[in-house]
């Protein structure tokens, strides 16, 4: 949520894998996202790789461009 909802035209979500961060952006109107605790991958030398889900951060974004401060929650 928002104190100017109406000045949000972006969300973006950062998620932390153990060291690995990422991030997906969304319209003002997706106001769910999943994200996995665990992420799985294979490596180079199909070893099964799974990554534990430590923060996920959140942020709104006005036309402008300009980034609210995040919103951060850690894991446990």
């Amino acid at each position: 949520s928002h104190e100017n909802k109406a000045d949000v035209f972006r969300t973006v979500v950062y998620f932390r894998y153990q060291d690995y961060w990422n991030y997906d952006i969304f319209n003002k109107t997706e106001l769910e996202f999943i994200v996995p605790k665990v992420l799985g991958y294979m490596d180079r030398k199909k070893n099964i790789i799974q990554l534990q889900l430590k923060e996920i951060a959140v942020s709104a974004v006005d036309r402008l461009g300009n980034e609210s401060e995040l919103k951060m929650i850690t894991i446990q």
